[in-house]
């Protein structure tokens, strides 16, 4: 949707590393960039481009097809090739990066799956990740924390009323995997719907 609050606050950092941020700067200005950023984990100066809500995605019938025949489908891995409508249909590109959970979770609710599951390198999601005093959620339930819908809605939208550094679920970390979570949830066909977030093993 070109209307996405996102494309008016790019958070992305997409394509190559300039060294310094005056040449960050001549990019942005030659190549008409939204934005640009000093990326921590490269130490590189790169571009910004916008997240946005992932609306539908094309060949549905195919990925259902594949997965009824009993195949392992991969698909929306790495959020796939982002593209609005022009009015008369045609389709146009856009400089975007499609969240890869956020994907997922459309595909899933379009298919009537009941239980999804986003894959992760923790264990579950954990309060204040990476600091001194990191916690665990507050319920246990057999071998799983958990909470229910009404608290994950509590929690996200608290968080989208604070400031992007005091966050305590950040875009590029767990946010965009509870936005899943929610977005599944809300849509999905079944009263007893679950995710389940964790490490792959």
């Amino acid at each position: 949707d070109r209307d996405d609050p996102a494309f008016k606050d790019p958070t992305k950092p997409v394509g190559i590393g300039y060294d310094t941020e005056d040449e960050a700067k001549a990019a942005m200005a030659r190549e008409g960039w939204d934005g640009y950023v000093h990326y921590n984990k490269t130490g590189k100066w790169r571009r910004l481009v916008a997240s946005p809500f992932p609306q539908k995605t094309p060949h549905l019938s195919a990925i259902e097809l594949l997965a009824d025949e009993g195949y392992l489908v991969v698909a929306g891995g790495g959020g796939g090739v982002p593209y609005s409508l022009n009015p008369d249909g045609t389709i146009r590109r856009e400089a975007a990066v499609i969240d890869k959970d956020l994907e997922s979770a459309v595909i899933a609710s379009s298919l009537g799956i009941e239980r999804f599951v986003i894959s992760t390198g923790v264990d579950y999601v954990k309060w204040d990740y990476g600091k001194p005093d990191e916690k665990d959620p507050d319920k246990k339930e057999k071998n799983f924390y958990s909470i229910n819908y009404d608290e994950l809605c509590s929690l996200l939208d608290e968080d989208a009323s604070k400031p992007k550094d005091k966050k305590q679920f950040k875009d590029g970390q767990m946010g965009p995997k509870l936005a899943a979570a929610r977005y599944f949830l809300e849509h999905s066909a079944y009263p007893n719907a679950r995710v389940l977030i964790t490490h792959a093993n």
